[in-house]
């Protein structure tokens, strides 16, 4: 058997951390740029979005200049209520 090249390690490292890099950027099978766009459409100010359960948390700035949270719906992109 052959030892392996440098280059073949990193080509197979790369291919398996794909996965999971790839998985980072999504939250219930959307891109977390789509989902940040489609909040913005609706007019909040997004810092950033992650998963929280079966939702989606969302960080807005506030008028005031602080950062709000709030929690949409992952199918809809609505507000839930508390």
């Amino acid at each position: 058997m052959k030892p392996l090249t440098i280059a073949a390690l990193l080509a197979v490292a790369s291919l398996t951390a794909m996965p999971s890099i790839a998985m980072a950027d999504t939250i219930h099978g959307r891109s977390e740029s789509a989902i940040e766009a489609s909040l913005r459409g609706q007019g909040l100010d997004v810092i950033s979005v992650e998963q929280w359960g079966q939702n989606i948390r969302v960080y807005v700035a506030a008028e005031d200049g602080k950062t709000a949270m709030q929690l949409v719906d992952a199918r809809t992109l609505q507000p839930i209520s508390w």
